[in-house]
């Protein structure tokens, strides 16, 4: 379970505190990046530890991992290349796709229909 604390100041800046972190929104990006820029962040971070964990996994040390990605809200397409500092297969990679898809909760997040429930509460 993931449970965070988020305020919004009348300049829609938005701080929302979760695990010890704090993490910064706003609809003016030379403050912080947007909701979306958080949620592109947190899927590039989930795949990239899953092809870490893919490496862990089969015992595949010295690898460097880079992402880059783009989201086109318009489209609602998101092209991700991830880059790793050795030669590799199409087997390696097909692994690399089944572990990410296997394990990356993000993904299966952004994948289902959410239940959001929404309580709405006055206070003084």
């Amino acid at each position: 379970m993931y449970k965070s604390k988020t305020t919004v100041s009348e300049e829609f800046l938005v701080k929302s505190v979760i695990d010890g972190g704090e993490y910064k929104a706003s609809l003016n990006r030379k403050e912080s990046t947007t909701p979306m820029g958080i949620l592109n962040v947190a899927l590039s971070a989930c795949i990239i530890m899953c092809v870490r964990g893919y490496y862990i996994k089969n015992r595949i040390k010295g690898v460097k991992i880079e992402i880059e990605n783009e989201y086109e809200y318009t489209e609602n397409k998101y092209d991700i290349e991830i880059l790793v500092s050795k030669k590799i297969d199409e087997k390696e990679i097909q692994g690399i796709k089944e572990y990410i898809k296997e394990k990356c909760s993000v993904s299966k997040m952004l994948k289902e229909e959410i239940k959001l429930n929404i309580d709405i509460k006055g206070v003084e």
